[in-house]
């Protein structure tokens, strides 16, 4: 869903075709009246960097093709706007033009130096809604928003702008800002923000051929789990569960064999009546400001704590919590990246600068014989009614004799859940046992000489025979099972503790 700010100026013989390599692109017809200038080639270039579909969609609200391009703007002419009326299908987008802010400069300070380009005198504000299916919502408005829009109270309005040369400048907005963190502080930052509430529009810079970056908006409402990819480093997917159905196993399924290596795979279950209510991104800085050892952590309105990342030791722990959310949370919003590459931006409602306390589990971190930088993830076995087994999909250990298990996915009668290691849902081949009386695990090395698990769970219906040749830790269904595990080690240890 793309909600942004749209900016048409038409271009007389401009034309929309497919090349040969099936690749819609823009060209300006040889006949043409219309000089062709470095400004027209370089909006040709950024046109025709768009997203496809968002292209496609606005030529199919045009009666004549014409040359777009995305931007923040929202104040123009009032003589522009007078003779449209406040409806989607009532506007023609070839008939919307606007003045250029190509020429603006930033300078510190909170000043703009305007050349060529005078804003124009009491504009006209209004909001664009568009997404995949085309322009969607136009609203003129009175005046600059500064609160909320109730008149569409299920449209989400967001504006999506990449801020050049604007080193140490940060922006704030009167309303609902939207928080997000770039890979680099010091060069390009990107904003995202409710567009009912937009920046002051003289503080930002558009280059004009900086194209939207693609956002990923995951409604938490009504989630059964989420799954998160990460290597210690880096996060490269967020994944809601609605019931049954989740991207991330056909995204994972997409993965080459050299990106998948590295990538553990964490799947956070969540009861029906459960929500999120704080989220935090954990990193550290490296050289030259680059951001590095990115965490997600989350807090439930259970009370329940994740953090989609390794533990570190606290007295060698140089990184910074960032809190991006206050209160129930709704959406989380980062960077759409391509599979496989790392998301470098997160961003979450925040209401105020108000934080919310790191969770417990960051003040206190466990760790496994002071040994760190290991994944960690813990559950009661007490009450547990039904245990799933999630099954390494490469096959089974070198003896050929048992699969190594990855993960554990524990119901409880309560019908809450708990996941330990890596519970890749929809993608691992899984064995389920009701009512569990004992859990027996085994080291084994897998085919590729990590280090593995073999999990066999007896029940009150079902008997196993434990293989001799293997040295066996066995627990009844009491106590707290710890799990630690890295891409290296699959299960490096499993620990039962009494409660």
């Amino acid at each position: 869903m793309w909600h942004l700010g749209l900016w048409l100026n038409p271009i007389p013989g401009a034309r929309y075709y497919v090349s040969e390599c099936n690749t819609p692109r823009f060209s300006i017809e040889e006949d043409t009246a219309y000089p062709e200038t470095k400004e027209l080639r370089s909006r040709l270039k950024a046109v025709n960097a768009m997203p496809q579909e968002i292209v496609t969609k606005i030529l199919a609200k045009a009666e004549t093709p014409l040359i777009s391009r995305f931007s923040f703007v929202l104040a123009w002419h009032p003589e522009s706007l007078d003779r449209l009326e406040p409806t989607a299908e009532a506007i023609r987008p070839h008939d919307l033009y606007g003045w250029s802010r190509e020429d603006f400069r930033a300078i510190h300070g909170s000043r703009m130096q305007f050349e060529q380009n005078v804003p124009p005198k009491d504009p006209r504000y209004f909001i664009i809604g568009l997404d995949t299916l085309g322009i969607r919502v136009f609203q003129l408005l009175e005046d600059r928003p500064t609160v909320a829009d109730s008149k569409f109270p299920d449209c989400l309005w967001f504006i999506i702008e990449k801020l050049s040369r604007l080193d140490d400048y940060f922006i704030r907005t009167n309303g609902d800002f939207l928080r997000l963190d770039p890979i680099r502080t010091s060069i390009d930052t990107l904003m995202l923000w409710d567009t009912p509430a937009p920046p002051d529009q003289f503080t930002i810079v558009n280059d004009g051929l900086s194209k939207p970056m693609r956002m990923r908006c995951i409604v938490t409402e009504q989630c059964t789990g989420i799954s998160v990819f990460c290597n210690g480093r880096k996060i490269y997917g967020i994944y809601a569960h609605k019931e049954n159905r989740s991207l991330a196993a056909d995204t994972y399924k997409r993965l080459c064999h050299y990106r998948k290596d590295p990538l553990i795979w964490i799947y956070f279950p969540l009861a029906p009546n459960e929500g999120i209510r704080g989220v935090w991104i954990r990193q550290r800085y490296g050289p030259r400001k680059m951001i590095t050892d990115i965490a997600l952590m989350i807090r439930t309105t259970l009370g329940r704590c994740h953090v989609f990342g390794p533990c570190l030791d606290p007295q060698a722990d140089d990184s910074v919590e960032i809190c991006l959310s206050k209160g129930q949370v709704s959406h989380l919003i980062h960077e759409d990246a391509d599979d496989g590459d790392p998301i470098l931006c997160f961003g979450q409602t925040l209401l105020d600068d108000m934080q919310l306390d790191s969770p417990e589990i960051l003040q206190h971190p466990p760790s496994f014989h002071n040994k760190w930088d290991l994944f960690h993830s813990c559950a009661s076995l007490e009450d547990v009614k039904q245990v799933c087994l999630f099954f390494d999909e490469r096959g089974s250990d070198l003896n050929n004799l048992d699969n190594c298990c990855l993960g554990m996915l524990l119901t409880y009668s309560s019908g809450h859940r708990e996941a330990l290691g890596q519970c890749r849902v929809g993608l691992s081949a899984t064995a389920t046992i009701e009512h569990p009386t004992s859990l027996h695990f085994a080291e084994a090395t897998s085919i590729d000489g990590k280090t593995g698990v073999i999990v066999c769970v007896a029940s009150d219906n079902v008997g196993i025979n434990l293989s001799h040749k293997r040295q066996w830790l066995s627990t009844k269904m009491t106590g707290i099972i710890t799990w630690w595990f890295n891409s290296e080690k699959t299960i490096p240890c499993i620990e039962v503790e009494d409660i």
